[in-house]
């Protein structure tokens, strides 16, 4: 099983060992409180290869988790849309997760889990 996360999660000025990672599933807070929580280890990780540690371009990861999630109904996979879908009809993406954001550009509490919306930007 794979999990997406930001490629900075597992940066700190060079890359950590998918070993020093653990992924936490099924809650909504930053907090071991909740019921229902599992922590798996990671075997693997996948990082953009144009990720760059000083910007928030390409931000982007996959983590391999080391052994199977049972799904609940806290704990679901994302839906893929089609290989022929045309993504430039779209013009804001819905990401969620705990964690920090560059200095300045957005203020949450980090126990929450947040929900950032983005818009597209063709650069081209």
């Amino acid at each position: 099983m794979l999990i997406q996360c930001a490629s900075s999660c597992s940066y700190r000025g060079r890359y950590l060992r998918p070993s020093h990672l653990e992924v936490r599933l099924g809650g909504t807070l930053a907090t071991d409180s909740e019921t229902g929580i599992v922590f798996r280890s990671v075997s693997k990780m996948f990082n953009h290869p144009q990720y760059n540690g000083g910007t928030i371009v390409a931000d982007f990861a996959l983590l391999k988790l080391a052994h199977p999630v049972t799904f609940t109904d806290t704990i679901r996979p994302i839906c893929l849309p089609p290989r022929e879908v045309n993504f430039n009809k779209f013009k804001v993406c819905v990401g969620t997760g705990f964690g920090d954001t560059p200095s300045g550009w957005l203020h949450f509490d980090v126990r929450v889990l947040a929900c950032i919306f983005f818009l597209f930007v063709d650069k081209r």
